[in-house]
């Protein structure tokens, strides 16, 4: 299963984080609307935050900070 995490960030809070999203490593693709990770190995989604595995990287996001979270599932 090939899964991929998109995050639709709040107006308020693009500026603070497409600096520390590109110095991570991430592409900036904010001009499709948002954020993208793909190839996610797992993940694990608490009430304020969730965390990504990629690969042997963990990633975890604070979700006040989106609009919204899409996750997607492939075969």
């Amino acid at each position: 299963m090939n899964i991929t995490i998109e995050f639709i960030l709040k107006a308020s809070t693009i500026m603070d984080i497409v600096g520390p999203w590109k110095d991570s490593g991430h592409s900036d693709n904010t001009t499709e609307g948002g954020f993208k990770i793909e190839n996610v190995k797992s993940y694990n989604y608490f009430s304020d935050c969730i965390d990504i595995h990629v690969g042997d990287d963990t990633y975890l996001y604070n979700v006040s900070d989106f609009y919204r979270i899409k996750i997607m599932r492939s075969e």
